[in-house]
């Protein structure tokens, strides 16, 4: 996707939503900052959407990829948020 698309793409090891201060350190930002020019694309409302909008963030919530292989716990997040 980074070579393709020529966007960054933040990795890290923690999971969602526990990963707002690395996106916030890697655009030298913290949660003062007011001017944010960042859109968080997913397709999980509570680990997205939800961490997107408390770090100010655009939020563009969509259909996931795929529903193969996703463990017990996503699934029922996504018949709760459904």
């Amino acid at each position: 996707m980074e070579s393709l698309l020529g966007l960054s793409v933040i990795k890290h090891l923690k999971k969602k939503p526990a990963v707002g201060t690395d996106i916030l350190k890697h655009f030298h930002l913290n949660l003062e900052s007011k001017e944010r020019n960042i859109a968080l694309i997913g397709d999980r409302i509570m680990a997205d959407t939800v961490m997107g909008h408390y770090l100010g963030f655009f939020t563009i919530d969509t259909d996931p990829l795929t529903l193969k292989g996703e463990n017990f716990m996503v699934k029922r997040m996504r018949f709760i948020e459904s």
